[in-house]
């Protein structure tokens, strides 16, 4: 499956084991183009589980170690094709996209942040836990099936299961799910 999806829309496609390839090569040109800004960039979302079922987007969780970093990583990797959206609704969070249709989120944050480890604990309980996954994946199909158009009620949809998934995981930010579901309103 080629990356890519035009904003707004909704299209869910079986895992694809070339998305941990493209967010390598995204990973490697954001450290270079970024430098010492950069402390340390992870892959989340569904493209980042084995198994999940994901809009063709790569996101990138990029650690930087003050949210005034996230405008100066902006000008950095303007040059490579990423677009700034500024907080976009998550404070202290840039948030930059690339391409049209759009092939990258990028979520600059310091990496001390409840955003960060809201992102991190969300994703790797759904790693450890395959019976989640299948939920999530259930889930993530009948919104898509009801909300194909319409990405805010999608992703609204999946709010009350992030939280769940949160909760059971011992998060104490359990507020900031709407920061994951917020990720993916795009």
């Amino acid at each position: 499956m080629t990356l890519g999806l035009p904003k707004g829309t909704v299209l869910l496609t079986d895992y694809d084991d070339a998305w941990q390839q493209d967010f390598v090569r995204a990973e490697r040109a954001i450290t270079d183009a970024a430098g010492d800004l950069v402390l340390r960039i992870e892959h989340i979302g569904s493209t980042a589980i084995d198994g999940a079922i994901a809009k063709p987007i790569i996101d990138l969780l990029v650690g930087v170690r003050a949210p005034d970093d996230g405008p100066r990583l902006a000008e950095r990797l303007a040059p490579a094709g990423y677009e700034s959206l500024g907080e976009f609704g998550i404070p202290g969070r840039t948030l930059l996209t690339k391409g049209d249709p759009v092939t990258h989120h990028l979520h600059a944050v310091d990496i001390e942040s409840a955003f960060w480890q809201v992102n991190m604990i969300f994703r790797d309980a759904l790693r450890r836990d395959p019976d989640a996954l299948a939920r999530y994946v259930e889930l993530k199909r009948e919104l898509a099936r009801r909300f194909a158009d319409d990405r805010a009620r999608y992703t609204e949809g999946k709010s009350a299961f992030i939280r769940a998934v949160l909760r059971d995981a011992g998060c104490a930010y359990e507020g900031l799910a709407d920061g994951i579901r917020r990720a993916s309103d795009l």
